[in-house]
């Protein structure tokens, strides 16, 4: 899928879950369209997620990611769960619901997740199915964006962005739940903590500053990134610090928290 083959718009029937308005190519000339097909209960399609954000960061000026999705399983195609989906994976980018699979077939897709790439005039330059194809989609949304420097074609207008966040609420996401004698620990993951909670309701503790990243401290001052397994002993709480792809540990006692497996990168069997 390549050379002169063009996609001039996308189908009129996709519903835009989290933007005031339908997105349409002809607005985003100038620009390299990333079209991200994927389905929310996919892990591969998670992580892909993840590795297009970087792509997102690295070329603001230049790249629109637009998510497309096709739902596997018949619950996945309701638009309420979808938004809830797009927010959980902090997607600011705008996303649609493929409700019928036109656009999947239209382009041939086979498999989730896939990246679509489309040139700054609108031809289909490239197909990328399964995770793990960040450096290669760099390499390539680089060229297109060097190319369209040259012809002059290159637009720098702001790219349409998500609009439609989910409420402010004391949770967000939470994910699993331990108890010990005393305490209940929370895996708050759309928050970036974990909570240590009295039978009361009240917080005692949080681990984690709330802000995602990846470092080693103690108590709030400590960094995760979507936590969401916990494991409780004795002494210690482990933490599966999924946005890390690590394994954390805090030392009850102290508060401390430092990191036992992973190294904040994806690994491959």
């Amino acid at each position: 899928m390549s050379g002169d083959i063009y996609l001039q718009e996308l189908p009129a029937e996709l519903e835009w879950v989290n933007t005031d308005e339908a997105i349409r190519l002809s607005q985003l000339r100038g620009k390299a369209v990333l079209l991200n097909f994927f389905t929310g209960s996919s892990i591969a399609c998670e992580q892909q997620v993840q590795e297009l954000r970087l792509l997102e960061t690295k070329f603001h000026d230049g790249l629109v990611v637009l998510g497309i999705h096709t739902a596997k399983h018949p619950v996945e195609a309701d638009s309420k769960l979808l938004l809830k989906t797009c927010n959980r994976w902090n997607l600011r980018h705008p996303v649609a619901s493929d409700r019928e699979w036109l656009l999947w077939r239209q382009l041939g897709i086979e498999t989730w997740p896939t990246a679509v790439l489309i040139d700054c005039e609108g031809r289909l330059v490239g197909v990328y199915p399964g995770e793990g194809r960040r450096a290669e989609l760099e390499v390539r949304i680089q060229e297109i964006l060097d190319q369209a420097a040259e012809k002059e074609l290159r637009s720098y207008e702001s790219a349409p962005t998500a609009r439609k966040p989910e409420p402010r609420g004391a949770l967000r996401f939470p994910t699993r739940l331990v108890a010990s004698g005393a305490h209940l620990y929370v895996a708050d993951s759309g928050y970036n903590r974990v909570l240590e909670v009295g039978f009361d309701g009240r917080i005692n503790r949080q681990f984690g500053s709330g802000n995602p990243g990846h470092w080693d401290a103690k108590g709030i001052e400590a960094g995760f990134r979507c936590p969401v397994g916990l494991a409780l002993t004795k002494d210690f709480l482990m933490i599966a610090d999924t946005g890390n792809h690590a394994i954390r540990r805090v030392r009850l006692m102290s508060g401390d928290v430092d990191t036992i497996a992973g190294n904040g990168l994806c690994g491959r069997p």
